[in-house]
């Protein structure tokens, strides 16, 4: 530390610092800044080491799917699935769901979602809607996702 810079903590006093514009003083003891000092650098060093502990670099799993029903009709009008799914993740937890099906044709895709309140194991029901005059066929499941 400069002495030219901080004179008065240099000799041990308390040190003055005066704000330009309103005059006012700012007075801190020595003894204070050095608390501190040690307070943030411990702070700083405790949040580097726990979130170096905490890291989540593991997936969530998919642990169970499937849907009901297995066959619709859409000449009629639309039609809904619904979807059971069932994830874990050892960490951060499972927050969110989606599945997403393509048609036989691959011109046509339906899909949804649904949102679960972050925990480590979550099943849920994603309600997927076909709308009227789909594609007739087999329809196949091309994403499941899980965040």
């Amino acid at each position: 530390m400069s002495s030219a810079l901080y004179p008065s903590l240099m000799q041990g006093k308390p040190m003055y610092r005066t704000l330009a514009r309103d005059k006012s003083l700012w007075r801190a003891p020595r003894s204070s800044q050095v608390a501190l000092v040690f307070v943030a650098t411990f702070f700083q060093a405790f949040l580097s080491y726990s979130s170096a502990q905490l890291q989540d670099v593991t997936p969530p799993a998919l642990t169970a799917f499937s849907f009901t029903p297995t066959t619709i009709d859409t000449a009629s009008g639309p039609a809904s699935v619904a979807v059971s799914v069932s994830a874990t993740d050892n960490l951060a937890g499972v927050s969110f769901a989606a599945v997403a099906f393509r048609s036989p044709s691959g011109l046509q895709h339906s899909e949804a979602s649904t949102s679960f309140s972050p925990a480590t194991s979550v099943s849920g029901t994603i309600h997927v809607s076909f709308p009227q005059f789909s594609d007739v066929g087999s329809w196949t499941v091309v994403a499941v996702l899980l965040a």
